[in-house]
C-alpha cells in the first residue's frame, strides 16, 4: 500500500512540475502539444544548468586537491572551462527560450 501511495505522489509531483513549467496560458498549457514540449525543454535547460554548476564545483574541488600535480591541475582546469562553457551555452538557450515567451 505504501508503494502505491509513493508512486501516486511521484506522479502528482511530476504533474505539478509540468503544470508549473507549462504556464497558465491555455494556448501554451499542457493541454496542447507545443505547451508540453516547451515544458520539457524548460525542465531540460534547468537540469542542464544544475549539472553544469555541479561540474564547475567538482572542477574547483579537483583543482584545490591537486596538490601541485600538474596533470591533475590541468584536468581540473579543463573541467572548469567546459563547465563554464556549458553554463554560458545554457544561459543563452534560456534567454532564447524565455524572451519570446515573455513577449506573448
Amino acid at each position: 500500500m505504501n508503494q502505491l501511495i509513493e508512486k501516486s505522489y511521484a506522479v502528482q509531483t511530476l504533474g505539478d512540475l509540468l503544470k508549473t513549467y507549462g504556464g497558465t496560458d491555455p494556448n501554451k498549457g499542457l493541454d496542447s502539444l507545443t505547451g508540453f514540449i516547451w515544458a520539457i525543454i524548460k525542465i531540460g535547460l534547468d537540469l542542464g544548468g544544475m549539472f553544469a554548476v555541479i561540474m564547475f564545483l567538482w572542477g574547483a574541488f579537483q583543482y584545490v586537491t591537486a596538490y601541485g600535480s600538474e596533470e591533475a591541475a590541468k584536468k581540473a582546469k579543463n573541467t572548469i572551462i567546459w563547465a563554464v562553457a556549458g553554463i554560458a551555452l545554457l544561459a543563452l538557450a534560456n534567454v532564447n527560450v524565455l524572451i519570446p515567451m515573455l513577449k506573448k
